[in-house]
């Protein structure tokens, strides 16, 4: 648990190297099926950031087969919270690490994710992993050349309160921003309306609760 923390916490403020570090001494002493996977599924994310694609599928594989050896009997998890870690929030992980990759399967994981997530338990959603999601799920369609999709993608994002604008929601946008800046997107009618929304997005305020995005 401890280490997780510090590995995630380490992620978001872009010390990539020290999130794998953290990741990888939190597996050797995890127990849990959650556990396992959070520490493994944090450490592709941050391996992707790092441009290590190998690396990071070799982390979500392992995370994988912590998942599929699960017995069920899990203790900690009945206490539900952070102590939790649902497949849902699994796929987000690994759809994002993949969309950092520029995996081919990115886009259905991603999707799989929101998926999951809308149809799933209240107590195991999470507005900020499911906007985040929809953010790979866009940037997927971009990398493809989709930007009508990448349009569609966004929309429900776009839509939310400041209240619930995180700032890891923020720097998604802004890399999606920085795509829409490059052909054959920069000149697009679509693509310029997009570039003005999440403009508006951002200027329109954040917030200041970044531990609500994902845990």
């Amino acid at each position: 648990m401890v280490y997780g923390t510090q590995a995630l916490i380490a992620e978001w403020s872009r010390r990539y190297k020290e999130a794998v570090a953290f990741a990888r001494a939190g597996q050797q002493f995890a127990v849990t099926t959650d556990s396992c996977v959070r520490l493994a599924a944090i450490e592709a994310r941050a391996l992707s950031k790092l441009g290590k694609p190998g690396a990071a599928v070799i982390a979500i594989d392992r995370a994988q087969r912590a998942r599929d050896q699960d017995t069920g009997a899990d203790d900690l998890a009945s206490f539900g919270g952070i102590l939790t870690f649902p497949f849902a929030k699994q796929l987000y992980y690994v759809g994002g690490a993949l969309t950092t990759a520029g995996h081919p399967d990115a886009e259905r994981l991603a999707l799989e994710a929101i998926r999951l997530y809308e149809s799933g338990p209240v107590e195991e959603r999470s507005y900020g992993d499911e906007a985040l999601a929809r953010v790979d799920v866009a940037t997927a369609r971009l990398n493809a050349g989709d930007l009508d999709g990448a349009v569609a993608a966004l929309a429900p994002v776009l839509e939310l309160p400041p209240a619930q604008r995180i700032h890891q929601l923020c720097d998604g946008l802004v890399r999606v921003r920085s795509a829409l800046a490059l052909p054959p997107f920069h000149d697009a009618r679509n693509g310029v309306e997009l570039v003005s929304a999440i403009d508006n997005f951002s200027d329109r305020g954040l917030s200041t609760d970044a531990l609500s995005s994902s845990r």
